[in-house]
């Protein structure tokens, strides 16, 4: 309790402090820096002793000149350009001017000065809207590299996209736990044990600040760039047998593609050494892009990929970057045999929310047994309907789980099909297609769902299926006809139109992002990125209900960046009762869709 108490005050504290230098004009790309400075200065005695008493001016450079004195025992070979970092501070035109100022901010972090861990949240509020050019890894995630890695006393650990150090600080910390105290052994892990690489200026002048607040400094931090020759040289007389990853994602075309930074890793790593890599999942999925499918062919040939976890969709939040990621586990210069299986896993939830204000954090403090068992898993490959599965695959196969994983029809229950009949009949009634609702049921009957006897069939065998086509807003006005949508409400109706029906009522229409899917009761329009499903069979709108529930439990497995189209829609299959005769057993869903309340309105 005492430490949540204090964690958020913390938080509240890291806004504040922000906003305040916000306030005094000082630039987000320069803030992180003047506060690492800070907290920097104020493990001088002397300096504490004396910033209280300092004009603006003399504050400026005792601070700058502190800076440079404790930053150079560490990093003599950086530390001119490090200090050219910090240079603002002495030109600003309030901090180095107005009384008090400067003073105030260096007193307020005072407070926090002992606590690392103020600095990393400082750190998500100073890159707002990309302040300082780096997407921030979540601190449980950086943990977590560290777990799967297995990292102890004996790693070597290198990152050659470093950023502010998250990953290395991580490391630094399993690793001196592992020693137990042992202070010479420590020095080494600090002094040896540690290599990380940054190619941009002042990111590196806040790795160097951030490594020192946290106890370190001493470690190899190069300034250059993972592909620069003299530094790959450099790198590798150190044998780094464990490599962690988050590299620059790709913005524009031009730019260097991730897998690009992936084999570059690789390459600098002992034989049969780690690598964790977290990277857009679209580097592991995708099947038009040539040239990133030929680096996935490379990384086969050279390297084993051991697993691939899909993350949750909003784990950058805090840094303000909307992308799907993937955790990637390789093991470097080990050939991929061609019968290997991979092992994937579905890590989307990490039992973190988002709040306004603080971002995403770990509130309901589930995420340390949500790791526990993620790493028990992998360790053990354990096969989890739902979670995760082993596969083959190759190159041009997608390396995600979410294209192989069965469903988990343990968790289908009959309060999903009572949902999905309620919003249904909601939006009938909002739509004006039914006057009135009653809450009761058409039979009293009470069937039981039995999942170990159901079977799994393929959709494209009852269903003909057809891509809906654009319809330019300029082309229709208000009517009767729905255009159907790939949104999630309003049974995915976008809006009514004048529009010629191109569809017949009794289908099932799926959309392409989630594959949030509805049957439709009137005759309809469908945009492009909607698939609809016309029956071969004699579809009522019981069995039609009955079955947008079982399909709608294949939604996790189609995000941004994996989306459902035609083509998926026709490979989709779900399981279903079965009759005598081992064919889908239609009556038993009609008959289990009348046992609803509400179902009296259908």
């Amino acid at each position: 309790m005492k430490f949540n108490q204090e964690f958020q005050k913390l938080l509240k504290y890291s806004k504040t402090l922000n906003d305040n230098l916000h306030t005094l004009k000082v630039p987000e790309s320069n803030r992180s820096l003047l506060i690492s400075g800070a907290l920097i200065a104020l493990h001088d005695e002397a300096f504490r002793n004396t910033y209280k008493y300092q004009k603006p001016k003399e504050l400026a450079e005792n601070l700058i000149n502190t800076i440079k004195n404790k930053l150079a025992d560490v990093q003599n070979k950086y530390i001119e350009d490090i200090i050219t970092s910090y240079n603002f501070i002495t030109t600003h035109t309030i901090l180095a001017k107005k009384e008090n100022k400067l003073r105030d901010i260096i007193k307020l972090v005072q407070y926090f000065d002992t606590l690392g861990q103020f600095y990393i949240e400082f750190l998500k509020y100073a890159n707002n809207d990309k302040g300082i050019g780096i997407v921030l890894t979540p601190s449980h995630i950086s943990e977590l590299f560290s777990e799967i890695a297995n990292v102890n006393k004996n790693s070597i650990v290198l990152d050659t996209c470093m950023g502010t150090g998250g990953f290395l600080i991580s490391a630094m910390k399993q690793m001196i736990i592992d020693v137990g105290g042992d202070k010479k052994k420590e020095l080494n892990i600090k002094s040896k044990q540690i290599i990380g690489i940054e190619l941009q200026h002042s990111i590196f002048s806040l790795t160097c600040s951030n490594m020192y607040i946290h106890g370190d400094g001493r470690s190899n931090l190069i300034k250059g760039s993972c592909f620069d020759e003299k530094v790959i040289e450099q790198v590798k007389k150190y044998k780094p047998n464990v490599g962690f990853l988050n590299p620059p994602y790709k913005s524009s075309k031009n730019d260097i593609e991730e897998l690009e930074f992936v084999l570059n890793i690789l390459s600098l790593l002992e034989k049969g050494s780690y690598c964790i890599a977290i990277i857009p999942i679209s580097c592991a999925i995708s099947s038009n892009n040539k040239k990133n499918n030929d680096l996935k062919e490379k990384l086969l040939k050279e390297h084993k990929l051991k697993a691939v976890f899909s993350m949750p969709t909003e784990l950058f939040h805090n840094s303000k970057v909307g992308v799907n990621t993937c955790i990637m586990v390789l093991k470097a210069k080990e050939n991929h045999p061609t019968n290997y299986k991979t092992y994937f896993g579905y890590w989307r939830e990490d039992g973190f929310t988002k709040r306004k204000n603080t971002g995403r954090l770990d509130y309901n403090h589930t995420w340390s047994k949500i790791k526990q068992v993620w790493i028990d898993n992998y360790r053990n490959k354990k096969e989890i309907a739902g979670h995760s599965i082993k596969r083959v695959v190759n190159a041009r196969d997608e390396w995600c789980v979410e294209a192989y994983m069965k469903t988990d029809y343990s968790k289908l229950n009959k309060v999903d099909f009572k949902e999905t009949l309620r919003k249904f009949l909601v939006n009938e009634f909002a739509n004006n297609l039914i006057k009135n609702i009653s809450e009761k049921s058409i039979t009293s009957s009470d069937i039981k769902l039995d999942y170990e006897s159901w079977e799994y069939f393929n959709l494209i065998d009852f269903f003909d299926m057809f891509a809906g086509k654009y319809y330019p807003k300029d082309s229709f006005n208000n009517g009767k006809v729905p255009l159907v949508s790939a949104s999630d409400t309003n049974n995915g109706i976008m809006s009514w139109t004048d529009l010629e029906p191109k569809f017949s009522k009794n289908s099932i229409t799926i959309g392409k992002i989630g594959a949030t899917t509805y049957y439709q009761s009137v005759d309809f329009v469908a945009s492009p990125d909607v698939t609809v499903l016309k029956p071969k069979f004699n579809m009522s709108n019981y069995i039609g209900l009955f079955l947008i529930t079982v399909i709608n439990q294949e939604n996790i497995k189609w995000f941004y960046g994996r989306q459902i189209r035609l083509g998926g829609s026709q490979k989709l299959k779900i399981k279903l009762p079965v009759d005598k005769n081992r064919n889908p057993d239609w009556q038993f869903m009609k008959n289990y869709i009348k046992t609803l309340p509400y179902s009296s309105n259908l």
